[in-house]
């Protein structure tokens, strides 16, 4: 609820002269039509003396001056109505006010559409505004006459009327729902309880001399210049809020168009050549450049390269080095100019600046935000340079050779370092193959070990690599995987190759594997030293009997 209540609020400008849709004013018109029936119905059938011409003009006058004093109050507007109506109550005869209430409401109207402010038929339906005034003119008629302690009970008539009527024309002409709209007036009523004890005074006092009313002219004077300074403020404030609802617009759009393009398999360059621009865009900075880690020039974009000068180089230099050195965000200020930059591992760094304005903490966060995209995509476009390497096949078998195998070692190695996630690797050795080999022949065991390396391959994750390192060995690299993770991969392999019919020569045989696994740690931290604790898991599963799966045994 409050959220759809700020959010009304955010989107209604009372400062600001809106359109009527044609369903909005045809229920405007027939409410107006209403008002001026129930006018005359109510005279007709109260009766009483008519009001005298000079008091019924000054009450009309006072109405239509303090309706006037508009205070803009969240998506609505409070009047001085307040102060006018009630001391009509005593100058003019009840049944003859709400008349004078809905010609003074179409009087105030007149100037603004004379200025065309608003359109002219707004006259013809502003004395609809005076249909709650019914409300209390009916409890004072019927508990018979207006007394600053019976006004208490006319007052509350009035705010029910008033919220029903204004909750039905919202809900019927704009679907404003009843809540919304309720929670809009709490303050418009505030300010007429507010007025109305200034109003209950005034009245009395022009009972018997109505011109007493008139001091309530130049009071409303003074309000007017009061709140149209405060309207002004309000409206000021409304536009910055605009302004920066119209920037994160832009924001989002930049960020959207950059989620899209980073997605469409640029090369690495391209990458951080569009992070960078992006960020320019979004955080409405001066300069902004990617710095290659290792290289001493970097790509420039914006308007740095047109004014640059010693503080705007050095400040953007400082911030690129502090994320080189693997600081998740460095900021700098030299001379006038912010600089901020964060690493995109593994090539770089990307950084912006500008002139007398800091970065604010949120405007950081999506600078880092499209660091992280680029540096997806980066990886991203690793993984097609692996599908490229992946041409480096075993002929044999179809998995990537043995040089292959290191290369992915190596990056992931990296990766994990970049990322602080666990990385293992599995080495496997087909049991008993070169009895397969003696016994029906090489290309018999050449047939076993292709299946069981499809086998492996079908069973590998997306990110898992799987490549022939000697013989009848095979490796599978696991990112992101435990020793009990990798202990759970390598038992599914060999239970499942337990139960494979291998396919060798004209037939079938059953053949059982051998499995060592290791994790990385801090004394296999390489990735020569990972796959030299995979080979000592390996033997010790062998010496252990094979057909089983060993973890590396200096670690157990």
């Amino acid at each position: 609820m409050q959220h759809e209540v700020e959010s009304l609020l955010a989107r209604e400008r009372p400062d600001r002269a809106r359109a009527l849709a044609q369903r909005e004013r045809r229920i405007e018109l027939a409410l107006t039509a209403l008002v001026i029936a129930g006018a005359g119905g109510c005279i007709a059938a109260f009766g009483g003396p008519a009001p005298s011409l000079p008091a019924l003009a000054i009450g009309i006058l006072v109405v239509a001056v303090t309706s006037t004093v508009r205070l803009h109050a969240g998506g609505g507007s409070a009047t001085g109505a307040t102060l006018g109506v009630i001391p009509l109550l005593w100058l003019i005869p009840l049944p003859w006010v709400p008349a004078a209430v809905a010609a003074a409401f179409c009087l105030a109207a007149t100037p603004a559409a004379l200025a065309v402010r608003h359109p002219g038929w707004r006259v013809l339906t502003a004395g609809g505004d005076a249909a709650y005034v019914f409300a209390p003119v009916l409890v004072l008629l019927v508990l018979d006459g207006p007394t600053p302690v019976l006004i208490v009970h006319a007052l509350a008539a009035q705010f029910a009327a008033d919220a029903a009527l204004s909750i039905g024309r919202e809900w019927l002409g704009r679907g404003i729902r009843p809540e919304l709209q309720l929670h809009v007036m709490a303050v418009v009523f505030g300010v007429d309880a507010a007025l109305a004890p200034v109003g209950v005074a005034i009245g009395v006092a022009a009972a018997d001399q109505p011109a007493i009313a008139l001091v309530l002219v130049p009071l409303c004077g003074l309000l007017v210049v009061m709140a149209r300074e405060r309207n002004a403020r309000l409206a000021d404030a409304a536009d910055e809020v605009a302004a920066l609802e119209s920037e994160r617009e832009r924001v989002d759009l930049a960020l959207h168009r950059a989620g899209r393009t980073l997605g469409a398999g640029l090369e690495g360059l391209d990458v951080l050549e569009l992070a960078v621009g992006t960020a320019v865009d979004a955080l409405a900075a001066d300069a902004g450049r990617a710095r290659l880690a290792g290289e001493h020039d970097a790509t420039v974009f914006g308007a740095l390269p047109g004014q640059a000068c010693a503080a705007h180089t050095s400040a953007l230099l400082a911030a690129e080095r502090g994320a080189l050195s693997g600081r998740p965000e460095v900021v700098v200020e030299d001379s006038g100019w912010h600089a901020v930059a964060v690493p995109v591992q593994p090539v770089g760094a990307i950084s912006v600046g500008r002139a007398d304005r800091a970065f604010t903490p949120r405007e950081r966060r999506l600078l880092a935000y499209l660091a992280a995209q680029a540096q997806v995509a980066l990886e991203r476009g690793e993984l097609a340079e692996r599908v490229v390497a992946r041409q480096r096949l075993d002929p044999l078998v179809g998995l990537p050779d043995r040089r292959t195998l290191r290369d992915e070692l190596h990056l992931a190695v990296e990766r994990a370092d970049r990322t602080e996630s666990r990385l293992s690797a599995l080495m496997l050795d087909v049991d008993g193959l070169r009895d397969v080999n003696e016994a029906l022949g090489e290309d018999a065991g050449d047939d076993a070990l292709r299946a069981i390396a499809g086998f492996v391959a079908e069973r590998a994750r997306l990110t898992d690599v799987a490549a022939r390192y000697e013989e009848d060995t095979l490796v599978l690299i696991l990112p992101g995987t435990s020793l009990e993770g990798a202990h759970m991969v390598a038992e599914d392999l060999r239970t499942g190759i337990g139960r494979l019919d291998v396919p060798a020569g004209t037939g079938a045989v059953r053949l059982t594997v051998s499995i060592g696994i290791a994790e990385r740690t801090a004394s296999t931290c390489s990735a020569e030293a990972l796959l030299d604790a995979a080979r000592c898991a390996l033997v010790a599963a062998k010496d252990g009997g094979r057909n089983r799966t060993a973890p590396d045994p200096t670690k157990v």
